[in-house]
This record gives C-alpha cells, structure tokens and sequence, in this order.
C-alpha cells in the first residue's frame, strides 16, 4: 500500500526536488537541441531553472555584461520590480559586480549581516524580492574572456554545499559555451558531456526511450538503480524499465504515464522498484517528458531517475521524531547560540502559554528568564558553545501570563554534518508540582517530628528503602539506644526479640511497599521485654513513588499479657465444654432409653398427673441429647483441621441434602443449587453450614406454602458469595443481628423445634475460615442468607 506522503501529490509537494528534477529534464533536453531550431535565449533561460533547482534555491538571474551593464536575459522565480531595478543595473553596487570585478564567485549568506549591502540601494529591492542570501558565479569564455554572471538567491540565510556548486560551476560552463558560440557543434557536445557529468555528480540516471521501438539508451547510472549490468552500447527497452516498478506500486505509475502522454504535461512519480540483481526493494524518483517535435504522435520519453530510499527514510524518521516532539509532556525547545528560539513545540505552548508563532525569533532570556535569573543564560551558552550538556538543571522560568514556574532543564548541543556547533535543544520539564510536594513533605516531617516528641508512643521514620533516619525520645529512653546506635544492625537486634522476625517481616513490606504491623517485643535498657504493636506507611508522592516511611509502636504489653490469659482460658473453656458435652451423652443416652421403656410399656396403665410426668421425662431427655450433640458440634469447630487441598463444594452439598430428604418430603420442598467452587475449607463442616442453612428453610417455612430454596454463588476479587434464599416466614429488622448467637431463639419450642444453637454453628464456621455471614429478610417474604469465604 503506497502511504499518503510518497505518492505523486507527496511528491509534488515537495517543491525542492521536483525543481532539481524538473531542471535536469530540460537539461537533457536541452542536450538533444540545436541552436539552428531554439534561440539562445531559451537555452539560457533552460540553464537557468536548472541552476535554481541544482542548488536548492527559489530564485535566481542569469545576466549578459553588455558594456558597463549587465543585462538579465533569463530569470527564475522573480516579478517586475525586481526584475525593472536590476535589468539594466550597472556592474557595481550587487553581488554580480562583486562576482565580476574579482574574477570568482561571491557567497554572502544574510544579507542583512553583509557588508556588501551596507547602505545600498539594492537592499530595499532584496528585501521587497524576499531575497535573504546569493551568490553570483562569473561566466568565462574558453580564453578567458568574461562573458557575464549566473546568480542564484534563496528566501532563508543559506550557505551553499560544495557538491551543488561544483554542479553549478558545470552548467555555468555550458551556459558560456553556449554563449561564446551557439553555433558550434563541437562546443555543444562538449556542454553535453558536462551537463552528464553533473547528473552524474548528482546520482541521477537517464534514459531516452524511441516510442516506436520501445527501445532507447539509458546511462550507466539508469542501469546501476534498476540492478543490472551496462551493456556495451547502454541500449535497454521500455519493457526492461517497467519490469522492475514494484507489482504494487504498477498501476500508480502506469496512471501517471498515461496522464502524461494525454496531456503533454511532465510524468512524475515516486515509487518502489525490485532491484533486478538481489531483489532487493528500493525507492526511486522519476521525472520525464513526451518529446513530439511537431504536433502528433510523440517520438521519444526523456527523463532522469534518482535513488530516494535515503530520503523517505529520513523523512519517515523524521514525521516519527516530530510527532514525538509534539506529543511529548515535556515542553521541548531548540534555540541557536545567540540564545534565538528556533523551535517551540505543543507542550512549550502548554507549559509556557506562548504560541509557536510568539515565540520563535525571540530570545530565551527575554521571553522566560525572570530578572533575578539573567545571568543563568550567559552560563549555559558558554557551556554549551564548549560542547557540554547541561542535565537536569533545575530553576525558575517566567509564563506569559508572569506566574513563575518550578522546571528542570535538560540541554544539549546540536551540531551540523561537519561537526560544528550551531545551536541548543532544551528538554524543560515542569516540577512546580513536584517541588510542593517536597515542602509539603517537609512541613509533614516538621509537623512530624515536633508531634514526635510530645506523644507516649515511640516513634520512628524511615527514608524510602528503610533506612532509619529518626526516632523519638520516648524510644531512646526506652531502649537506652540513641539514632546512631539503633541503625547499628547489631544492637538494634539485640533490642528484639529472637521469635518475633522483625526484620524479615519489615523487608518484606519495604520491597513490596505495603504497610508494616506486627506485634513484637522489645527489649528495654532494663533487660525486660514488652509486647509492641509496631507499624509502620508508605508516604508517596504524586506518582506512586514511596518517599519515606512513618512508623510507630505502642506498648500493648498489658493487654497482650491479657489476652493471652483470655486465649489460654477460652481453650479450657472448650475443652470442658467438650468434656462435658462429651461425658453427658452416656447417661442422657440412658435416661432417654429407660424413659421410652416406661413410656411404652406403662402409659397405658398410668393416669393423670403420673402419665404427665413420664412425658415430661420423656420429652426432656430428648431435648437434652439434641443440646447435647448440638454443644458438641459447636466446641468441634475449632478443633477440625483445614484440608492441604481444596475440597467439592458440590459434594458437601449433596451430602447435607441427602441427610434432609425426610424434611424435604415431608414440606414438599423444592432446592434448587447452582454449580458450586472448589473451596479451601473442612469437608465436615462445609456440610454442617449447608446442612443448617437448608434445614432452617425447611423448619421455618409458611403455612400451607411449600418451600422453595434456591443456594448460588458469585465471585468478587478473591472471594465467593454465597446465598441461600428462602420464602418463608422472615425475620423482623431487629432481631437479624441477635439469631446468630449462642442459644438465641425468636420462637417457642410449641412452634418450632430447636436449641438456639444452629446459625452460632454457622458463625463460628465461618469465621473460623476468615469469612463473614450476614441475613437479609423482609418479614412474611422469606430470608436470604449470605456467606463469604476466601477463594
């Protein structure tokens, strides 16, 4: 696919090239012509567009000395008044009388710098003509004799290559051989010859193709861009040329010569080309002419080719570096070593609020610099015309609007191809937000300190890789270890205590950059140890960068020893609680046995208040060993190992609703479960959760209305969601948060059966796995229960 920018029309656009090319056709043209049928000032005037394009100039004159004068008798790219001042202008007073009365070509690079327009009367024209820099090159006979002056002006202060004037001092000889003797044939082919040499010098080949044959004459040069071998007489055909445009690019420029055939007009084109001897893919320029001598069918297609590859690449190279430049937030500026601005990119605009157009011509110090700063770019102009490069310079520059801003400078000399240094690109960067953020930090740190001394904690702070940088006194006189002495590796380990891996944990959390907590003991001056709760934050800056560390540790000693008691009795509490549950089931088991057998065998034969009693008996033996085994599941949960894998979700539910199917047919009930995860926890208890969840859906359900219980899940970040829905009888607002405790019941044993003890069960499951389990319920609607467990 042809991009945008080397089409034809990118082509075009690039005036420069499409003059060079442009030129050198006529020249080869002009090769093929004889004075006899062309006047010689068409010649000249040939010469002269060539000349303009060789050089890369936008304008340009070509006089004849006609006795003290000099007379234009061909000219590119000027108007009237121009042409009017100097068409009959005296030797004198220009840069062509300069060019003549030394006998050498004259170079003035600005004329508005030279002393060779000082005062004179022709500047006002150069200016008006947008002329910025000449040079005038004499024209000489084969004896020497001066025959007049070949000028070449550009818009822009320029100083000319070597190449393009060694190629302009070419055309100037075969403008005056043309001059000296039009009708000279043997003087023409010479100025054939030199005009080959200057395509030659300019990497350009040829070709003159006979339309009737298809076949013409190419130069070596044709040859060496198409991949093949010059044969003896330089002789190809049409056939040879076409067969080396890329398939691609084919239609594109076989639409440009049709185009060109049409209308007369030049055939111009860039495109690819497949070298014929290894292939290889190339960019080519080319521009040519139908030749037709007389009106009719046209005799010969002249043109002249040149390798682009180079050119596209720098220009794609270039686009890159530009949009880059444009889209970078860095305000990017180059300046030249007068301290000029001679490139302002969007972010400058952003950062500075200064259009392009604003600032370019203007000087770095009048435009930014503020006052108190002006001796800032002397300094770097020194440094930077003796080569060095200015990093990270930070300072204060000047908006458009007086607002001053914080930036760092980063400047670096430019230089030409010959390795001379011609200006300065400055990367600015603004660090307003950056610098207050560093006095705010240093207010915290004030503020910090200051709150450091005068509170009970002992307090700590660290720079960004943890390295302690202050801490309070309340630890000095805790510890009897002052700043210099806590950051000794050796005598801060021996103020902690071995089991409580300090350090290990600290590092951990510098490297990962999360918050440090850990309660540990410290050992005071007095040899004793005291239980701290010791944490510590990352403060960042805008970025996200950790900047220092704030921490603290506070004396829990008394409330650790506290609640290692509490531990220590709640652990004996279970352990009777198992006891005892445990110990209960032998002689309630008998109780219920023996009472069964007097209920069978003799309620019949007992009457009145004594037949109550055996029921009572009876009744209570039963709700005592449902307490009983309840109790003991409760005092189970902490006491059951999690699994090393992680167990089917969907098999524990499948076991607790195969110990319900009695309930379940009994209500006519209809569950409903989604596909369930394999989750980390209990098996056993995994089935006592659903087990209980369902069996109070089933217990708790409406009259007459058959209930309906539907358990799905959901995963949130690293965590799944459990609920089971019901449509049962609902629980009131206030006592949603009170049914999870231990014995708690909201109905009578009359209305429904039950120990309190089932949804403590729950609970303790739960968060016994770090999860949470929570109800939702709307009374006479049913209840949804919920449950969180770890992924």
């Amino acid at each position: 696919m042809i991009e945008p920018e080397l089409t034809e029309q990118g082509y075009r656009s690039n005036d420069r090239l499409a003059r060079d090319l442009d030129a050198l056709t006529r020249m080869h043209a002009l090769s093929t012509r004889q004075l006899g049928a062309h006047s010689l000032e068409s010649l000249l005037e040939e010469i002269m567009h060539a000349a303009v394009a060789i050089v890369g100039a936008e304008m340009g004159t070509l006089q004849l000395i006609e006795g003290d004068t000099l007379r234009i008798v061909a000219h590119a790219g000027h108007q009237p008044p121009f042409l009017d001042f100097f068409r009959a202008a005296e030797t004198r007073d220009s840069v062509c009388g300069a060019a003549l009365k030394q006998g050498c070509r004259v170079v003035v690079e600005d004329v508005e710098s030279s002393p060779l327009f000082a005062g004179s009367p022709s500047l006002p024209v150069l200016h008006a003509a947008g002329v910025r820099a000449v040079q005038s090159t004499p024209l000489f006979s084969r004896k020497g004799k001066m025959l007049g002056v070949l000028t070449t002006q550009w818009r822009t202060p320029h100083a000319p290559r070597e190449p393009d004037l060694w190629r302009l001092d070419l055309l100037a000889r075969q403008a005056a051989d043309l001059i000296e003797s039009s009708a000279n044939s043997d003087l023409l082919r010479t100025s054939e010859e030199y005009l080959k040499l200057a395509l030659e010098a300019a990497g350009m080949g040829t070709w003159d193709i006979d339309m009737l044959t298809e076949r013409g004459h190419w130069s070596r040069r044709h040859f060496e861009l198409l991949g093949y071998q010059p044969n003896p007489g330089n002789h190809a055909s049409l056939h040879m040329w076409r067969s080396r445009v890329h398939p691609e690019d084919l239609e594109k420029v076989d639409l440009a010569l049709r185009n060109a055939h049409a209308t007369g007009q030049s055939y111009a084109s860039e495109h690819r080309i497949t070298r014929a001897d290894n292939g290889e893919v190339r960019w080519i320029a080319e521009f040519g002419r139908y030749v037709r001598p007389s009106p009719g069918a046209a005799q010969h297609f002249i043109g002249i080719s040149v390798d682009i590859t180079q050119r596209i690449q720098s220009a794609r190279t270039s686009l890159l570096l530009s949009a880059i430049v444009d889209s970078s937030d860095d305000a990017i500026i180059s300046k030249n070593l007068d301290g000029v601005i001679t490139s302002w990119n969007k972010s400058a605009e952003r950062l500075f609020g200064y259009s392009a157009a604003e600032a370019i011509g203007q000087t770095v110090a009048a435009l930014l610099i503020p006052a108190d700063r002006q001796d800032e770019e002397p300094n770097i102009l020194a440094r930077l015309a003796r080569g060095e490069r200015v990093d990270h310079f930070e300072t204060r520059r000047r908006r458009k609007d007086g607002t001053l801003l914080d930036i760092s400078l980063t400047i670096s000399p430019v230089k030409d191809d010959q390795g001379r240094i011609m200006g300065a690109s400055k990367i600015a960067r603004d660090i307003t937000g950056r610098k207050r953020a560093e006095a705010q930090l240093r207010l915290s740190e004030e503020r910090f300190r200051h709150l450091a001394e005068v509170g009970p904690q002992i307090i700590w702070l660290s720079g960004a890789e943890g390295e302690l940088e202050f801490v309070n006194q309340r630890w000095v006189d805790y510890s009897g270890l002052d700043l210099e002495a806590t950051k000794d590796p050796a005598q801060i380990a021996s103020r902690l205590h071995p089991e409580d891996d300090v350090f290990a944990h600290w590092q951990r959390c510098v490297a990962a950059g999360k918050p440090f907590e850990l309660e540990a003991r410290l050992r005071g001056k007095d040899g004793q140890f005291r239980w701290f709760m010791m944490r510590s934050v990352p403060v960042r800056d805008e970025r996200g960068n950790v900047q220092k560390w704030f921490g603290t540790s506070t004396d829990i000693h008394e409330n650790k020893l506290l609640q290692l008691e509490l531990k220590r009795a709640n652990q004996d509490l279970e352990q009777f609680a198992y006891s005892a549950s445990h110990d209960l089931q032998e002689p309630l088991r008998s109780v219920k046995i023996f009472s069964e057998l007097l209920y069978s065998r003799y309620s019949d034969k007992v009457e009145g208040q004594a037949s109550e009693f055996l029921a009572n008996v009876r009744e209570g033996a039963v709700r005592m060993e449902m307490l009983v085994r309840d109790l003991l599941t409760y005092t189970q949960t902490s006491k059951a190992d999690k699994p090393a894998e992680p167990v089917d979700s969907n098999a524990a539910f499948q076991t607790a609703l195969a110990n319900l199917q009695g309930a379940v047919a009994e209500t006519s009930a209809t569950i409903h479960c989604d596909p369930l995860p394999w989750l980390p926890v209990n098996s056993t208890q995994l089935q006592q959760l659903f087990l209980n969840l369902i069996g109070n859906a089933l217990k708790y359900h409406r009259p007459g209305v058959p209930p309906v219980v539907d358990v799905t899940v959901r995963q949130e970040n690293r965590n799944w969601i459990f609920s089971v829905r019901d449509n049962g009888i609902g629980i009131e607002p206030e006592f949603q948060e009170k049914i999870f405790g231990l014995f708690k019941r909201l109905h009578t044993r009359e209305e429904y059966s039950g120990t309190g003890i089932g949804l403590a069960i729950c609970q303790r499951i739960i968060e016994r796995h770090n999860g949470r389990i929570w109800v939702e319920s709307q009374p006479g609607e049913g209840s949804t229960f919920y449950f969180m467990l770890p992924a």
